[in-house]
């Protein structure tokens, strides 16, 4: 319903199940400050997913100049007022 108002645009998520863990690890947390912690951690790959696929979205914000953003999962349920709004 958002991309039909115009107000919206779907973006291919990071699949954090589906790439190697080594290669999320070594892109998204190796070199990563948001992802520095004082400890050690190790994030499960749909964790790295979410966080690089928000973080992307976040860069692609900035650099389109948008006042703000809201960041929605696929699944995503709106309440019935909101739907109906168009």
């Amino acid at each position: 319903m958002l991309q039909r108002l115009g107000i919206a645009e779907a973006w291919p998520a990071v699949d954090g199940a589906a790439t190697p863990l080594a290669e999320l690890e070594q892109r998204w947390v190796a070199n990563s400050d948001l992802m520095r912690m004082d400890r050690p951690t190790r994030y499960k790959q749909g964790a790295i997913g979410l966080i690089a696929s928000s973080w992307q979205l976040w860069q692609h914000a900035l650099e389109q100049g948008h006042a703000w953003t809201l960041i929605l999962e696929d699944d995503c349920e709106l309440a019935p007022c909101l739907a109906d709004a168009d």
